[in-house]
């Protein structure tokens, strides 16, 4: 898991206009801003926590009960706010309240505090659940039954066998957020790249695993959402409207691929996009060469074999002059929901909703592999719905 508390030095705090008790505080490690209570100064040390982070139910935490506590989550739930028009994503300690004797900038304090990380029910991957000795048998009988397999995961798909995401064929793909690690923006700003907007669904990757054999080597097709296999609505679309073209694709250039990208349906988060259920592809992955293909090359195959992409805009990193320039772009990127085909729209017109924000990617991944993700303020705020 990433850093969800980590030692930050504060570079600037400004005061709110007509607040008395609370001041805006920047960090030098990061971009991130927050709303703090009065006495912080320039050159301190706090630990920053990060917006998506649980806090467990600890008596030092309480103040944040009111606001953040969720029962289902057993904890306190970190989310942005917006106040007298300012962004605040995130908050921070000073050492005393944490019972620490110092603060040390870029430490990793998650596991310290002992944090984790939100991640909403829909793009998680299935676990195993605690059944009663009776629904387990069931479970059992009807997973060991090649006809009765696909009942076994309708009715048992939070408790199916946990098969582990196969990181030796590909890597998950959890990008870190630019505002996370501000020198990326000058490290890497005249390099060859290339951005598309980060979709909101579930993580998916597609691929036929090698499975040995006395004789030779067997493939099967899986679906896998972020951690272990996918549930059975998002592995049944999958199958019935991808496996075939998948299939193709291996038959024509003979090397097995994988195919990672967002499952979008009405069933996902909402479906903000109200236009059915997609696979939008943002990594193509050849695991007979062990390449990630480079834009070209992915765009020829997503368009010979009828793959839906991630929207590709016509934009590069180098295009942009700063951190902050880049973070007001992927504020100002829209869509209008009901659309098959998801738009890109540079200004708010009636209806419309922020996207998620963008990803910049190196356009060679297999030689430069980097890329990183800017969110959308607006979006983290609303959830895709414009005020």
């Amino acid at each position: 898991m990433r850093k969800m508390a980590y030692g930050v030095t504060v570079k600037d705090v400004k005061p709110i206009e007509n607040k008395d008790r609370i001041v805006y505080v920047s960090f030098k490690e990061n971009e991130y801003s927050v709303i703090a209570q009065k006495g912080i100064q320039p050159n301190d040390k706090l630990v920053y926590v990060e917006v998506d982070s649980i806090l467990p139910l600890e008596k030092r935490y309480e103040f944040l009960k009111s606001k953040c506590y969720k029962e289902s989550l057993n904890g306190y739930l970190i989310k942005g706010m917006k106040m007298c028009g300012l962004y605040s994503f995130g908050l921070v300690f000073k050492a005393q309240d944490l019972n620490l004797k110092e603060i040390i900038p870029n430490k990793d304090y998650t596991d310290i505090l002992k944090i984790r990380k939100y991640e909403p029910e829909d793009d998680k991957s299935p676990v195993e659940n605690k059944l009663p000795t009776w629904k387990k048998a069931i479970k059992n009988f009807l997973m060991k039954n090649e006809l009765t397999r696909s009942l076994g995961f309708k009715l048992f798909t939070n408790s199916q066998v946990k098969v582990e995401f196969p990181v030796w064929l590909i890597s998950k793909s959890d990008e870190e957020n630019l505002a996370n690690n501000p020198e990326w923006f000058e490290k890497r700003h005249n390099s060859n790249s290339y951005i598309s907007v980060k979709m909101e669904g579930k993580s998916v990757t597609v691929l036929y695993m090698p499975k040995k054999s006395l004789f030779k080597t067997k493939y099967e097709f899986k679906v896998f959402g972020r951690n272990t296999l996918a549930d059975h609505e998002c592995t049944k679309w999958i199958t019935n409207n991808i496996k075939s073209k998948l299939d193709k694709l291996i038959k024509d250039t003979k090397h097995q691929f994988a195919l990672q990208g967002e499952y979008c349906s009405p069933k996902v988060l909402n479906g903000i996009y109200k236009n059915g259920t997609h696979f939008y592809i943002y990594k193509i992955k050849n695991l007979t060469t062990n390449e990630i293909l480079d834009l070209n090359d992915f765009k020829d195959l997503t368009s010979k074999f009828g793959l839906e992409t991630v929207p590709i805009l016509d934009k590069k990193l180098k295009d942009f002059k700063s951190i902050k320039d880049i973070e007001n772009f992927s504020d100002k990127l829209y869509f209008r929901p009901g659309n098959d085909q998801v738009e890109v729209l540079r200004r708010k017109l009636k209806n419309a909703r922020n996207h998620e924000g963008i990803v910049v990617r190196s356009f060679d991944y297999s030689k430069e592999p980097w890329s990183f993700k800017v969110k959308s303020k607006e979006y983290q705020l609303t959830g895709g719905h414009s005020k």
